[in-house]
């Protein structure tokens, strides 16, 4: 992965954010009409993958400090806003990873942190994107996901 790559990756979603932000409502609607008439695309993939990662690392944060189901209760409103970046970096440091990118590998840190912008972009502007550079983020994010469950000693191919 170049920096070049990574840099083409956030200039195309800030030109898509801004495109978004002035697109007409005729346009949004078009885009997200797209979207539900393909629901097994790479975007929705890409949503739930991000999402993923966010759920795993805040169910191991909270699990660090908190014991026993009604505890848990109590102390999710405390994680749930919590950003995904934020929650991996908290337990990454709970077990000793000091600087995560280095634990998960640059480019998959620097991709993985791109894909959540494009996941909030895609949740939160259910737009349409095409599926050429859905692969090299979609990568980093499963290289994230499985190193982050190794890192909890939780086995990948468990069910």
């Amino acid at each position: 992965m170049t920096d070049n790559s990574i840099q083409e990756l956030r200039k195309q979603l800030d030109e898509l954010r801004d495109k978004y932000i002035t697109a007409t409502p005729r346009q949004r609607l078009g885009r997200v009409r797209e979207r539900l008439e393909d629901p097994g695309a790479n975007p929705n993939r890409l949503v739930t993958l991000v999402g993923g990662i966010e759920a795993l690392a805040r169910s191991l944060a909270m699990h660090v400090e908190h014991q026993g189901k009604e505890e848990l209760r109590t102390c999710y409103s405390k994680y749930k806003n919590r950003k995904t970046q934020t929650l991996v970096e908290q337990y990454c440091k709970f077990r000793g990873v000091e600087v995560p990118k280095e634990y998960f590998g640059e480019d998959n840190w620097e991709l993985f942190l791109l894909a959540i912008g494009y996941r909030n972009l895609l949740a939160h502007e259910s737009t349409y994107l095409s599926n050429q550079r859905f692969g090299i983020l979609e990568t980093a994010c499963n290289e994230v996901l499985r190193r982050l469950a190794n890192l909890a000693k939780l086995k990948w191919d468990a069910t």
